[in-house]
C-alpha cells in the first residue's frame, strides 16, 4: 500500500508545498492570532479526502496547487463582506491540501466552488433567512445558473471536504480509533484523526452493517450508510482526515485534544455488538449531549 494501515504512525505532515517542515516551535505564551473573519464565519470542522499523486482527477485544472488550510475562512470572510457578497469564487482553481508522508504526497483538492453551491442549495432548502438577508436575489439567482452549468459538464465531480459548523458530527467518529488522534501544539495548533481509506472503508462498512442489524429505523444508520458511499468514491489507497478546525480556537487546545468522541462511540458499538442496548444508547446519548452543549454556544450572546 502506499499508505501504511496506520498512517499516524507515518509521521504525516501538512504542508503547502516543497519538503515537509522540520519541525514546529510549540506554542508557549504566543499570543493568538486575529481573526477578523470570526464573528462572521462560524467555527468550522472538517472531513476531508486525501487522495495519492496523480490520482486525482482535475475538472478544470492539469496540476493542483499546494494552499494553507489556515486560507478557507479568510476567502469566505472576503466573499462575503464584498460589494456585492460572492456566493462561490468566479473560477474553478487547482487548489488543494498537501499532506505529505515520507516520500509520499497526497492531495485534497479543496473543490470551493462546488461546496459553496452545495451549501447555498441546502439553505435554500431550509429556508433559511439569514441567506435571503445576506444576498441580494439576483446574486442568489446568478449563483444557481453558475451551478447548473458547472455540473450539466462535470455530473460525476464529488467533493473532497465536508464541513460542518460548531461540532463534528457523529457519524465521523466512526471512521477512526481513538489511537489515531494527532495534536499538533505549534503556532498553528490542531487536533485531527487520520486513517486510510482502507480502514475508513472497512469501518463503516461493519458499523452500517452493525446499526442495519439492530438499528434499522435510527438516523445514525442512514448517516453511517450516507458517510460510507461517499468514502467509496475515492481512490483506495488515500487518507481519510477528520479536522476539528475552529473548535480548537473555541474551546482551546487541551479541551478538544482530550475529546473521547471516538473512543466513546467505539464503546458504542461494542455495546451493541454484544446485545447491550441499553449500556451502547446510554453512551450514545453522552456524545450526542455533549455536543449539543458545544453547539448551543452559536446561540450564546
Amino acid at each position: 500500500m502506499m499508505c501504511s494501515e496506520r498512517c499516524h504512525d507515518a509521521q504525516v505532515t501538512r504542508d503547502v508545498g516543497g519538503d515537509p517542515p522540520a519541525g514546529r516551535p510549540g506554542r508557549g505564551d504566543a499570543a493568538p492570532r486575529h481573526r477578523p473573519w470570526a464573528a462572521v464565519v462560524p467555527y468550522r470542522t472538517s472531513l476531508r479526502v486525501y487522495e495519492p499523486d496523480g490520482a486525482v482527477g482535475w475538472a478544470d485544472t492539469p496540476r493542483p496547487e499546494a494552499v494553507p488550510i489556515s486560507d478557507e475562512p479568510l476567502a469566505a470572510f472576503r466573499r462575503l463582506i464584498g460589494t456585492p457578497p460572492t456566493v462561490a469564487p468566479a473560477t474553478t482553481s487547482g487548489a488543494a491540501y498537501l499532506l505529505t508522508a515520507g516520500r509520499q504526497r497526497f492531495w485534497c483538492p479543496v473543490d470551493e466552488r462546488q461546496r459553496c453551491w452545495s451549501a447555498l442549495r441546502a439553505a435554500r432548502d431550509d429556508g433559511a433567512t439569514l441567506l435571503r438577508a445576506s444576498f441580494p436575489p439576483h446574486v442568489l439567482d446568478d449563483a444557481d445558473a453558475d451551478y447548473e452549468r458547472w455540473s450539466g459538464a462535470h455530473p460525476d465531480t464529488v467533493p473532497h471536504v465536508r464541513t460542518s459548523s460548531w461540532h463534528v458530527p457523529i457519524r465521523w467518529f466512526a471512521a477512526f480509533e481513538d489511537g489515531e488522534r494527532v495534536v499538533e501544539r505549534g503556532p498553528e495548533p490542531s487536533v485531527v484523526y487520520r486513517t486510510t481509506m482502507v480502514q475508513a472503508r472497512r469501518r463503516l462498512s461493519r458499523t452500517h452493517a452493525l446499526l442495519r442489524r439492530t438499528a434499522p429505523r435510527d438516523r445514525l444508520t442512514g448517516a453511517v450508510r450516507d458517510l460510507g458511499s461517499w468514502v467509496n468514491e475515492f481512490h483506495p489507497r488515500g487518507v481519510l482526515e477528520l479536522d476539528y478546525g475552529g473548535l480548537v480556537e473555541l474551546l482551546g487546545l487541551d479541551e478538544v485534544a482530550g475529546d473521547p468522541s471516538v473512543a466513546s462511540m467505539q464503546e458504542v458499538f461494542a455495546a451493541l455488538g454484544d446485545g447491550r442496548d441499553r449500556d451502547a444508547w446510554s453512551r450514545y446519548r453522552t456524545v450526542v449531549d455533549r455536543w449539543r452543549s458545544v453547539q448551543r454556544m452559536s446561540r450564546a450572546s
